[in-house]
């Protein structure tokens, strides 16, 4: 019997020692994170927190561990999850989000509808396998440009801990016949082999525009292949279909009805509620001056009523404005005396600095010196040996010593780094010289232009369809359908 109490790893509750698992450990969540493991993977997972469990406890008491037996919490099964990869999974290219909605501002209403899509069945799967109906799995992120639509939806896959795959429109589209169908079903199946897994499309509308006015076919194919993927036979079960554009109008329209894209989430431009909650979620990582610290709700409230239809890729831009002014006002200061301290170190050590040359004889001078021996004393030439060996003996001591203690002397010179770490405070007057460079990056002209798209989307979409009858009149384009 092994520390842990147990003479084999039982990866199933109903085998294992009830005396190698901890209370807080439970079962049914441990099986919502070993989702596409194998039982091959179930042991050398369980045998992963053991060894993290041992590690642990030999570190804290190294004296008891042949004493009493180890217990696995959940701190050790997560912990051992950490780089783990299931045989299922490790010849696919996924991707993991680290993002979380602690992170991101506003759109307070878009979070709840993408919580209440995504991680509730996931977190709730019990509950939610009770229920008859066929739950949402597809979603619309549509909005002005900058406002954060891609890192929304990284945001969802970090918050609930799901797999993540990013597909940007063109990259599969391929202009040989068959290669984009297969592409999306490639794609579709690993989404199904990582589940859960949220499958992500950018610049949607490259890849899914309306049928019928693609003088080539390819994505009328492709739009052919999503709605057979997205509404099959087979269903998506653990697949989350997230899809972002800035203009909704250009989608087909079969894409947008229940069972594929249900339902169609704006991400408008941030009110001033929200700028003031991106720019304190943007301010969480930088160090500020006792000042504006002081004064922080006043002077954030202040840049939110100057920056009127900012989005919050604009104020991000202007915090790192802010970010670098304060840099260069650091290093302009660090520069000047670096460059005075140094300028009086070389003088100094000019100034200091003696010459010391060292002759060697050899060779033919050697020749001639032995064969003048009558003007040069012998016992001179001696002393001078001994002079030179005795120096060579010097250099070879200090050359040891120097070794041994290069290793104490990197140390200091670490700690004095460490200690000496430049600080750079962030300070109002960076955040006024960035105010003043910095404009909007969404017109008046085209805000209006995307705001009469979106109000059309909404409420005035028209359900006729294309029937692939391309025009006849003289100069039209012509179509293969």
């Amino acid at each position: 019997m092994d520390v842990f109490g147990s003479t084999e790893a039982a990866p199933v509750a109903n085998t294992a020692p009830s005396r190698m698992f901890k209370p807080d450990v439970d079962f049914a969540d441990l099986t919502n994170l070993t989702e596409s493991y194998m039982p091959r993977d179930l042991v050398l997972f369980v045998e992963r927190a053991k060894y993290v469990a041992l590690v642990h406890f030999i570190s804290h008491s190294p004296e008891d561990v042949n004493k009493m037996s180890v217990p696995l919490t959940r701190e050790h099964f997560e912990e051992a999850q950490k780089g783990f990869t299931p045989v299922a999974l490790r010849n696919m290219s996924l991707g993991t989000s680290t993002t979380t909605f602690d992170s991101i501002g506003g759109m307070t209403e878009t979070r709840r509808v993408l919580l209440e899509t995504i991680e509730y069945p996931t977190r709730y799967a019990p509950i939610f396998a009770q229920c008859p109906l066929r739950l949402r799995s597809g979603l619309l992120l549509y909005g002005y440009p900058g406002c954060g639509k891609t890192l929304l939806a990284s945001a969802v896959a970090g918050e609930c801990g799901l797999n993540f795959i990013s597909v940007k429109g063109p990259e599969i589209l391929n202009k040989y016949i068959g290669a984009s169908e297969k592409s999306i079903r490639d794609l579709f199946e690993r989404a199904t082999a990582s589940k859960p897994c949220v499958l992500f499309f950018d610049e949607f509308d490259s890849i899914a525009p309306k049928r019928g006015g693609d003088s080539t076919g390819v994505t009328d194919r492709v739009v052919n292949q999503l709605l057979t993927q997205m509404d099959g036979v087979e269903g998506l079960s653990g697949v989350y279909v997230l899809a972002a554009t800035s203009r909704p109008d250009l989608i087909d329209p079969a894409l947008l009805r229940p069972g594929r894209l249900d339902k169609s989430l704006l991400c408008d431009l941030p009110h001033l509620d929200d700028r003031i909650d991106i720019l304190k979620c943007l301010l969480k990582k930088l160090k500020l001056d006792e000042d504006l610290e002081g004064e922080l709700d006043n002077r954030l409230r202040d840049v939110a009523l100057r920056t009127q239809d900012y989005s919050g890729a604009d104020l991000q831009a202007l915090m790192s404005n802010a970010q670098l002014e304060a840099i260069h006002e650091y290093l302009g200061d660090k520069d000047t005396g670096v460059s005075s301290a140094k300028t009086n170190g070389k003088a100094r050590v000019q100034d200091s600095r003696k010459p010391s040359i060292v002759q060697f004889w050899y060779g033919a001078e050697q020749d001639r010196l032995h064969s003048d021996s009558n003007s040069v004393d012998r016992r001179t030439q001696l002393r001078k040996l001994a002079e030179y060996e005795e120096k060579v003996v010097k250099l070879r001591s200090k050359g040891k010593s120097s070794r041994r203690g290069l290793q104490g002397d990197r140390d200091q010179k670490a700690d004095d780094k460490a200690s000496h770490k430049p600080e750079i405070l962030l300070a109002w007057r960076h955040l006024e010289r960035s105010l003043r460079v910095s404009r909007a990056s969404i017109k008046a002209d085209e805000k209006q232009r995307l705001s009469l798209v979106y109000d059309e989307f909404v409420g005035g979409r028209s359900a006729e369809l294309r029937n692939g009858q391309g025009g006849t009149a003289v100069g039209s384009r012509g179509t293969l359908m």
